[in-house]
């Protein structure tokens, strides 16, 4: 089953027979619950204020800080930089000293927008926020929309022939008393943003609001593997230095 299903993932995307068997493979396959993380949140929260790098919780972690004052359920923790520098070995490095394992990375335009990483069991993911006209611009490869292709060598890249990006306001830092963290002061603007304007409605599944979503043609990747074969892919590719 494993093996036709990876032939049919690798199929075109407008096949549309390949889209049907998924679809019922998908349907009958016993889907496995995410798991709840929240635990992890004294640490995580710990190891990423005391980094090098200015890091602040996005996404769902903030959404949980500002609305929740706790992390209730994590399945993973979202963070954020506005420095491209934590796309060096060196800071690689030192989140690795943290015992902060890198895991996967994200592409687009043939530059690092994430790091993913493990901490003790719980997955911390790091995206850049990049500065455009006013906005601060978050760009991710289209696993929202889209079946990636997968490629197998040291590492596994999953290739989507598009990407993703959203604005959000520019902000400054404030503290959070529940985290310790500095955290953004637009809060709100963000998640309506992101969410739409339900965002302060707690919801049993992951909720998307499209409408500020712009979707490029333009080749996106993500690739899992060992913190060693990823960062080697990284260096050759000249993604890091």
């Amino acid at each position: 089953m494993k093996k036709i299903k990876q032939y049919l993932i690798n199929l075109p995307n407008n096949n549309i027979l390949a889209e049907k068997a998924l679809f019922f493979i998908r349907k009958f396959k016993k889907k496995k619950k995410p798991s709840n993380q929240s635990h992890h949140k004294d640490i995580v929260f710990k190891k990423m204020n005391s980094l090098s790098i200015q890091v602040f919780p996005f996404f769902g972690t903030l959404l949980s800080l500002y609305r929740d004052k706790n992390i209730l359920f994590a399945d993973d923790f979202d963070f954020a930089s506005t420095d491209y520098n934590i796309f060096t070995l060196k800071f690689i490095t030192e989140l690795a000293a943290n015992e902060i394992e890198l895991i996967a990375i994200s592409v687009v335009n043939n530059q690092l927008v994430e790091l993913s990483f493990n901490l003790n069991g719980a997955k911390v993911d790091i995206f850049h926020l990049k500065e455009e006209n006013e906005c601060l611009i978050h760009e991710c490869p289209n696993f929202r929309k889209e079946r990636a292709q997968k490629e197998f060598t040291s590492i596994e890249r999953n290739i989507y022939k598009t990407y993703f990006k959203v604005k959000y306001p520019k902000f400054e830092l404030k503290r959070d008393a529940v985290s310790g963290m500095l955290i953004p002061d637009k809060c709100e603007e963000i998640f309506k943003s992101h969410y739409g304007n339900e965002w302060m409605i707690p919801k049993k599944s992951n909720f998307i609001d499209y409408s500020n979503y712009q979707f490029i043609d333009n080749e996106s990747y993500s690739a899992f593997g060992s913190s060693k074969n990823l960062i080697i892919f990284m260096l050759e590719n000249k993604l890091i230095k």
